[in-house]
């Protein structure tokens, strides 16, 4: 989440954001999506998380870069 607020260009997202966590319990997501809304976004965090979403949506396996992007 500090990677949002330090990289943010203060223009408001045109596409609403879905925010969701590998977790069932959503307190990351839900902090996530708090931020993206104080920043200007329309954003809301996926109730049961990641699997919700496999179960609604297609996945695609994730590239190297992201899988190490979103380890840090």
């Amino acid at each position: 989440m500090r990677y949002l607020a330090e990289h943010h260009d203060g223009e408001p997202q045109l596409l609403p954001i879905t925010t969701y966590c590998t977790c069932p319990d959503e307190a990351t997501s839900a902090r996530a999506a708090r931020l993206l809304q104080k920043m200007g976004f329309e954003a809301t965090a996926l109730l049961a998380g990641y699997e919700a979403w496999k179960e609604r949506y297609p996945v695609e396996p994730a590239d190297e870069q992201r899988v190490a992007w979103g380890a840090r």
